[in-house]
C-alpha cells in the first residue's frame, strides 16, 4: 500500500486559512480602530489585503496541484510505478534535500529584496508608519526563513520514513511528496533522457511561462535496479510528439 499522502491539498487548506487569518486583519482596522486609520491602519490593511491576496493564489495553485496529484496516483496515463530500496531511496533523499534547500535560499533572497523595497518606499512617505510597516516586514521575513530551512530538513525526515516510490505518468511525476507536472496553463514538457552512471537517472525537464520567459525545471527520477530498459521505453513515450 502506498504512504504517499496528498500534500498538495494539505499546502491548499494551509493556504486559505492563512489567508483567512490576513483578511480578517485587513479588515480589523476599519471595524476596531477607525480613529487611528491614518496613523498606522492603512499600513496594515494594504500589508495584510495583499499576503491575504497571495495566499489566496496560493490556494487556488495547490488545489490543482492536489488535483494532478489525485490524477497521477489513480493510474491516469500512467507509464511507470517504480518503488525503490532503502539504500536506493535514502541516496535519493540526501539529494534531494539538497535541491530543495538550495531552491528555498534563492527564493528567500527574492523575497529579502522585495520586502526591503516596499519598507523602505513607506519609511520616505511616512517614517512612523514606515517603522511599523519594517516591524511586520522583519516578522514576516523571520518566519520565511524559519520556513526556508525547515520544509526542506522536514521533507528529508518524511522521506526517509516513507517506502520510496515513483509514479510517472505523461502528464507528471511524483515521487516522494515532490510533484512535477507539465500539463498545467503554461507549462509544457521539454526532453528526457536516460543518465547512465553508479546510480542510473531518468532526467526530466520542463518549463514554465514566468514573467517574460519560460523558466525551465530539470529534476531527477532514480531508476531501481533492473528498470533500465523500462526507463529508455519510458523516455520514449515522454519524447514522442503529444
Amino acid at each position: 500500500m502506498s504512504l504517499l499522502t496528498n500534500q498538495e491539498m494539505r499546502i491548499t487548506y494551509a493556504s486559505l486559512l492563512v489567508a483567512g487569518i490576513f483578511g480578517m486583519a485587513a479588515l480589523a482596522p476599519l471595524v476596531f480602530f477607525s480613529g487611528t486609520l491614518m496613523e498606522w491602519g492603512f499600513a496594515v490593511m494594504l500589508i495584510s489585503g495583499f499576503v491575504a491576496m497571495a495566499f489566496c493564489i496560493a490556494a487556488v495553485f495547490y488545489f490543482f496541484r492536489a488535483l494532478a496529484y489525485e490524477s497521477i496516483v489513480g493510474g491516469k496515463n500512467l507509464l511507470a510505478h517504480w518503488k525503490y530500496g532503502k539504500e536506493e531511496w535514502r541516496g535519493f533523499a540526501e539529494s534531494n534535500y539538497k535541491y530543495e534547500l538550495d531552491a528555498k535560499k534563492s527564493l528567500l533572497l527574492l523575497v529579502a529584496f522585495f520586502m526591503f523595497l516596499i519598507g523602505g518606499i513607506f519609511l520616505i512617505i511616512d517614517f512612523e508608519a514606515g517603522i511599523f510597516v519594517a516591524a511586520v516586514l522583519v516578522f514576516v521575513f523571520i518566519l520565511c526563513a524559519i520556513a526556508t530551512f525547515a520544509l526542506p530538513w522536514v521533507n528529508y525526515r518524511r522521506n526517509l520514513g516513507m517506502e520510496g516510490e515513483a509514479y510517472i505518468s505523461k502528464d507528471g511525476v511524483l515521487i516522494s511528496s515532490s510533484l512535477h507536472m507539465w500539463n498545467a496553463f503554461l507549462t509544457r514538457f521539454e526532453e528526457c533522457r536516460v543518465v547512465e552512471n553508479r546510480q542510473p537517472l531518468l532526467e526530466i525537464t520542463y518549463s514554465a511561462w514566468a514573467r517574460y520567459s519560460r523558466q525551465y525545471e530539470t529534476f531527477n527520477v532514480p531508476i531501481p535496479d533492473g528498470k533500465l530498459e523500462e526507463a529508455r521505453k519510458i523516455c520514449k513515450k515522454l519524447n514522442a510528439p503529444q
